[in-house]
């Protein structure tokens, strides 16, 4: 596998909770939206996870981030 394309730890993405409060959305419905399961979430949410490029992807494109947006609120959460 590219080293690229493997997964890179990040910190736990604070502010997927709090917009996934804001939609009144569960964390099983959150983890539907973004393709992945309700336990893959709970931890990007609340641990930091290792993060695959598609669920950056899926976050980025279900919620209509830009790519500088994103990495703006990653940043933001490792500097926390």
């Amino acid at each position: 596998m590219d080293s690229q394309l493997e997964p890179r730890y990040i910190p736990p993405m604070k502010f997927l909770e709090k917009l996934r409060k804001k939609l009144g959305l569960t964390h099983y419905s959150m983890a539907k939206r973004l393709g992945m399961t309700q336990q893959g979430y709970i931890h990007l949410e609340t641990r930091g996870h290792s993060c695959r490029l598609e669920t950056l992807l899926a976050i980025r494109s279900t919620f209509g981030f830009t790519w500088e947006q994103l990495g703006k609120l990653i940043d933001d959460e490792l500097k926390q």
